[in-house]
């Protein structure tokens, strides 16, 4: 299906978009697949055009231009969202226009799970490519290690099974590398079985907690000699416009039948001004993070890697709060400074699937890390370069400030990553030039590089900058 410029298909995929920025951009029209041989054909007539295209899955991406265009095509895969599970083999296939609230829902009723997305409207197949982070982590790597199968679609329109023995170069380069090397169209996944577990939201006023504790109770967990592989935070730094005040906000996940286990008892056993903590399945608190996400507003998202103490956490809200000052009155700014655990247990797992390491380079001997995302929304488009100049400067000055403590890692997680970022230049220079050598394997005419806009590129056009070149030249 081809929907024109305007037409109510056209108008319905721009609608879907999760922030206002990739909505404002009017492709040419938007190509809607059911099947791989829609893909194969639409691929085919824009290489020999020499189209630019957008790839879209769920619309969740905050960089403009990630899966949007203007002026081009977009392949829309919302419609193919099929979902198929086999409970013999534990294997869930899952098309590339599905969500993960869908994916959820249909787990849930057979008490199985796979590890994926946290937000039930943000699309399987971004996370996936970008690597991803689950509750489960800390027992099954990122969510990407569990992947089985991909079925691709490479730019000579050729169908291809992906798999560790089918073409198993692609396969270690799927797991990270965005949408470098063709369009997705299966995700197999590994399940396991998973019952309701604990788990919720938290908010933790600084008039009863100061930022001490709470930086002090993180970094605790963070570092942990005896890592509970059950347990997954997310703290975050909170402003709010409307309230005019910072707070933190916990979310707690403990993926068993267990309520108020040991692992979090410092986050609970203080004052909250509001708590959803509570037994349920996966697909309710994926829904519950949904609710509490502003869809249809500005968004953008920066993000570093660093090396958790109490001391460089302390300074990193400082500096956040030295930054939001400035554009606190910004209408309907909701200003996040998330921290999440990147601990070792979940390193450990992610190599015992990858032994020679994956794309990312991270390994176990860097020890406990935690990825830290600021999540910014906001009204008016008016303010767009007010925030995105905020957001570099913090994220510069929080760099120096890890820098300076000697807990600076170079890894920029792509599904956090602002387009100002380089998240592949980050996985290190070898893994980088391995991704270029598969990248001119499987798409010798640069397709995925030149003509398919967002995703970050690998820069195939000079291998030169590998050679002694800073692995974080932005920075």
């Amino acid at each position: 299906m081809v929907a024109s410029f305007l037409t109510a298909g056209y108008n319905e995929t721009l609608g879907n978009y999760f922030c206002a920025q990739q909505s404002s951009l009017n492709p040419r029209c938007v190509v809607k697949p059911k099947c791989a041989r829609d893909v194969s054909m639409a691929l085919k007539v824009l290489r020999n055009s020499e189209c630019m295209f957008a790839l879209k899955g769920g619309g969740h991406t905050l960089a403009l231009g990630g899966s949007n265009i203007e002026d081009g095509v977009v392949i829309d895969l919302e419609l193919w969202n099929d979902i198929d599970i086999d409970v013999e083999t534990y294997s869930v296939s899952i098309r590339p226009g599905a969500r993960w609230q869908d994916v959820y829902k249909k787990l849930d009723a057979l008490d199985l799970t796979i590890p994926g997305g946290r937000i039930a409207d943000v699309g399987v197949a971004g996370l996936s490519l970008g690597g991803g982070i689950s509750y489960f982590g800390p027992r099954t790597g990122w969510v990407c290690d569990n992947i089985l199968e991909y079925e691709i679609i490479i730019s000579s329109g050729e169908i291809l099974k992906v798999t560790k023995k089918e073409h198993s170069d692609l396969f270690w380069a799927l797991k990270g590398g965005s949408n470098n090397f063709g369009v997705v169209t299966k995700f197999v996944f590994h399940a396991f079985p998973q019952k309701m577990f604990w788990g919720g939201i938290t908010m933790v006023s600084l008039e009863t907690v100061d930022r001490e504790y709470e930086c002090q109770i993180f970094a605790d967990f963070a570092n942990a000699t005896v890592y509970d592989p059950y347990a997954a935070i997310i703290q975050s730094y909170h402003w709010d416009q409307r309230q005019q005040a910072f707070s933190f906000v916990n979310i707690m996940q403990y993926t068993r039948e267990e309520e108020y286990p040991k692992a979090f008892s410092a986050f609970t056993d203080v004052q909250l001004s509001y708590s959803s903590l509570r037994m349920a399945k996966l697909s309710e608190f994926a829904g519950e993070m949904s609710v509490n996400t502003a869809r249809g507003h500005q968004g953008g998202f920066a993000t570093l890697t660093i090396k958790p103490s109490v001391q460089l956490l302390r300074e990193i809200i400082t500096i956040n709060e030295e930054i939001v000052r400035p554009v606190k009155d910004v209408d309907g700014l909701i200003w996040d400074l998330t921290y999440q655990p990147i601990p070792t247990v979940l390193t450990s797992e992610s190599l015992k699937v990858n032994p020679g390491g994956n794309v990312f380079g991270i390994l176990p001997s860097d020890g406990n890390l935690v990825v830290l995302l600021i999540s910014i929304s906001w009204k008016d488009s008016s303010d767009n370069q007010l925030i995105d100049d905020a957001m570099r400067k913090f994220i510069d000055y929080a760099s120096e400030a890890a820098k300076r403590a000697d807990a600076f890692h170079p890894f920029v997680y792509l599904n956090y990553a602002a387009g100002w970022q380089d998240p592949i230049a980050s996985y290190g220079q070898e893994n980088v030039a391995r991704m270029i050598d598969i990248s001119e394997k499987y798409d010798p005419g640069g397709t995925f590089q030149s003509l398919c806009v967002g995703g970050w590129k690998l820069g195939r056009e000079s291998k030169d900058y590998l050679k002694g070149s800073p692995t974080h030249p932005e920075l």
